[in-house]
């Protein structure tokens, strides 16, 4: 959910103070989606957040990645692209699982077209703060060449538009901050959330796979049990181990069952909810982007019709 705070106009902004009011409105914005949320809005720790007055603690822990940990990383990079690539059900099966791969291809798409649409809205930050910077160039010179212009008048106008240009420049400054705000970062935290979404589905999988091993045992301990009772001589204390054994593997079984079950369920639920929100989202980051975008406007109309109005003045 999109913070409602709007980004104020404002000329002394300097970039330590743009950082922190960006991360302010994702923060903000995080908040907002975690407390929409039906479950996570009552659980405790989300409420003590909230209640707390004292100052936070310190995060910590927070270094980067070491060289160790790195190599460990890679140590276990096969079994994780194992869990990831590692299939449930051909859908054509298991009608219930055509939800889940269906979702999977949407997720798939919309990564791609997110990751598109973020690289176009970079380029356009980049765009307008080139601009501003260039038009802040311009005023600069403009302003030198009115210092030497000898004629009044002339000099007078090449003031005024260099005053002009610059408050014009200061603007394309907070479009790009726009830009930046109300969408480039929007398209960022969807990108996590489409993310986070397929982490979800790969964790479906790895308990899907939990189960079907613990099945796998299952029946290697029952095989293991009959050929014991085929056996000539039947070793009872043998075979009392191997019935606690089943015992425990049943139990397994049937927990990894159950939460593959629950997750699933969980996941359906949650997606429901997901495609719901995600474009209610959008068209509120693009609604806010677009009423200020309207007020940037306006403001550079203003500039160029004062200008106009007194350069028209000018002799």
């Amino acid at each position: 959910m999109l913070a409602t705070t709007k980004v104020k106009i404002s000329k002394d902004v300097s970039a330590e103070n743009e950082f922190v009011e960006r991360r302010r409105m994702a923060l903000e914005r995080f908040l907002l989606r975690v407390l929409a949320h039906q479950v996570l809005r009552i659980d405790e720790d989300i409420r003590e957040f909230l209640q707390y007055d004292g100052e936070l603690p310190r995060a910590t822990n927070t270094q980067l990645i070491s060289g160790a940990s790195a190599i460990k990383v890679m140590k276990n990079l096969g079994d994780a692209i194992g869990k990831l690539t590692y299939k449930v059900d051909d859908p054509e099966e298991n009608a219930s699982e055509e939800f889940f791969y269906q979702k999977a291809d949407e997720l798939d798409t919309w990564e791609k077209q997110l990751k598109r649409l973020y690289s176009s809205l970079l380029a356009l930050v980049s765009g307008d703060n080139d601009l501003a910077n260039a038009k802040v160039g311009l005023s600069r010179s403009i302003l030198l060449l009115a210092n030497v212009e000898e004629n009044t008048g002339l000099a007078q106008a090449l003031h005024q538009l260099a005053d002009t240009e610059g408050h014009v420049a200061e603007l394309h400054a907070l479009q790009a901050e726009a830009h930046t705000c109300h969408l480039a970062e929007y398209t960022r935290e969807v990108l996590g959330m489409v993310q986070a979404c397929k982490d979800v589905l790969s964790e479906r999988v790895r308990i899907y796979r939990t189960w079907k091993t613990a099945e796998a045992n299952l029946r290697s301990k029952r095989e293991q049990k009959i050929r014991l009772e085929m056996a000539a001589k039947n070793d009872n204390k043998k075979m009392a181990v191997i019935v606690m054994e089943l015992e425990e593997l049943e139990n397994r079984v049937d927990q990894a069952e159950h939460k593959f079950n629950n997750i699933s369920e969980n996941i359906k639920r949650e997606f429901q909810n997901f495609d719901l929100n995600r474009f209610t989202y959008f068209k509120q980051a693009t609604s806010e982007y677009l009423e200020l975008l309207l007020q940037i406007q306006i403001k550079v109309l203003e500039n160029w019709e004062k200008y106009l109005s007194l350069s028209n003045g000018v002799n």
